[in-house]
């Protein structure tokens, strides 16, 4: 199943991709530690897709199995042809995503973890 908003390319964006994703998660019953990240992720993609995007901004969530995909798209006219990016390859322009999957083994979500720079920070 998944779902696609439009939200207003302003600063209560934020807060309601938040309550969007909130209230996704306790239709599709998605377990607490998941939804909360989920939350916090799509929250953040948002604010980075007001504050350094075009509008329109759109917030799509898929659930399939214990996997939840969170993708944020805006209207940057620089990005002129959207793909799937292969895994832990960064992106820029105008789309983003991230999938969360839940491990009952652990009781954490699973997410890969960015790769790291080389060199002094």
């Amino acid at each position: 199943m998944f779902r696609t908003l439009r939200f207003p390319y302003n600063v209560t964006s934020a807060s309601l991709a938040r309550r969007y994703v909130e209230q996704f998660a306790a239709e599709e019953m998605v377990d607490y530690p998941t939804a909360a990240l989920a939350a916090t992720v799509a929250t953040e993609l948002v604010t980075n897709a007001v504050l350094h995007g075009a509008q329109p901004v759109e917030l799509t969530l898929r659930r399939e199995g214990d996997e939840v995909t969170i993708e944020v798209a805006d209207g940057d006219p620089a990005v002129a042809k959207v793909r799937t990016p292969a895994a832990r390859e960064r992106t820029l322009g105008g789309r983003d995503s991230c999938s969360l999957r839940h491990s009952p083994t652990i009781g954490a979500p699973n997410c890969p973890k960015p790769a790291r720079r080389s060199g002094r920070r």
